[in-house]
């Protein structure tokens, strides 16, 4: 039995990347990395139905193995090299540049250096190819942010960013329910994080699937 709270994740990752302001997701909670992870895998396999069809055909270009190098900036610059290649060729709606876990750029090892040609070259990239462009990246913690804002406290301005809490609990089901039965939480609450940070109301989905009793469905609970 599959749980879509991944599906969901991405698309309200897709809602974001389709605006005009705010439109670079970071992505916080305990399931983050893996709402991240699942968006990623959605692009690369071309799932439909899921995100905005003027997403279809986004390319994505990972900089978190260069990021947990601390921050190599002789890599990152060949990154960066391919992104505006990518640019440049006009093919599909744009790139998606991937930053992976935020926990490297918190970290107190990362070199000053190569972190401010990191926020720097992304800001630059992101007002000369803005249509085209965008950011991405994951944090189990709103600590993890907290400490990339004191090292750079105009980074949400500069990065366009949007914070995009996920916290999602499977729960088990007993009683009269078949064993096949399953029920999946996600909690989307900016009570965990600072309200001018975040734009998105508190929403309880839960999604209850039972293929031979329910035939699947959903309902949405505001709080």
């Amino acid at each position: 039995m599959r749980c879509f709270l991944g599906d969901e994740s991405s698309r309200r990752i897709g809602e974001i990347m389709e605006r005009n302001k705010k439109r670079n997701p970071l992505l916080f909670g305990v399931s983050a990395v893996e709402a991240l992870r699942t968006f990623l895998e959605i692009l690369e396999r071309k799932i439909e139905g899921i995100l905005p069809v003027g997403l279809s055909g986004l390319a994505v270009v990972c900089v978190e193995e260069e990021v947990l190098r601390s921050v190599n900036k002789e890599s990152l610059e060949l990154r960066f090299e391919e992104v505006e290649r990518m640019l440049g060729n006009d093919k599909g709606p744009g790139v998606v540049v991937n930053l992976g876990d935020l926990k490297a750029l918190a970290g107190d090892g990362v070199g000053i250096d190569g972190l401010k040609y990191l926020v720097g070259k992304l800001g630059r990239l992101l007002e000369e190819h803005g249509g085209k462009l965008w950011l991405i990246g994951a944090a189990a913690t709103y600590d993890v942010f907290l400490k990339i804002l004191n090292k750079f406290p105009s980074i949400q301005k500069e990065w366009d960013l949007e914070i995009l809490p996920i916290t999602s609990l499977k729960l088990s089901m007993g009683g009269s329910y078949p064993r096949n039965a399953e029920v999946c939480v996600e909690w989307l609450t900016f009570m965990q994080f600072p309200p001018l940070l975040c734009s998105d109301v508190t929403v309880k989905i839960i999604h209850l699937y039972d293929p031979v009793i329910h035939g699947g469905g959903s309902f949405f609970q505001q709080s």
